[in-house]
């Protein structure tokens, strides 16, 4: 699990355990935005940001962000499987109050003691990626 986590981008502490597979460990939820990304994107791995560029008063770009992502990090066949599942959390699962007017993936959770309650999910219009089997 620890390794998997790795190639989709997930750096945190991990405790390895039968735990882990049940989110046992914190991770942040850039961290997890862009391990969901690559099953939205067949496979491909991104690194997520939230500034694309900064330019100055002049409109000189001070910075660009560059790089994509690190590749192919799950096979094609395992990330539909994937975004299979997380399309059946929010049609028939626990994610059912997230449907909206087109197809919507996502995982929901519960932190410890039933404290806190989470869906965290993605559409295509927020990954540029058509979701669903081709």
């Amino acid at each position: 699990m620890i390794d998997a986590a790795r190639r989709l981008g997930v750096t945190s502490d991990l405790t390895d355990g039968p735990s882990i597979a049940l989110g046992a460990s914190g991770v942040s939820l850039l961290e997890m935005t862009g391990a969901y990304a690559a099953f939205a994107n067949r496979g491909n791995g991104v690194w997520p940001y939230g500034i694309a560029q900064i330019l100055d008063s002049q409109g000189n770009v001070l910075y660009k962000r560059g790089g994509s992502g690190p590749g192919q990090v799950v096979g094609a066949h395992a990330a539909s499987e994937m975004l299979d599942m997380m399309q059946a959390v929010v049609l028939s699962g626990t994610g059912r109050a997230a449907a909206l007017d087109r197809p919507v993936a996502g995982k929901t959770g519960t932190s410890g003691d039933y404290r806190d309650a989470w869906f965290i999910g993605f559409t295509a219009e927020l990954t540029n990626r058509r979701m669903g089997r081709q």
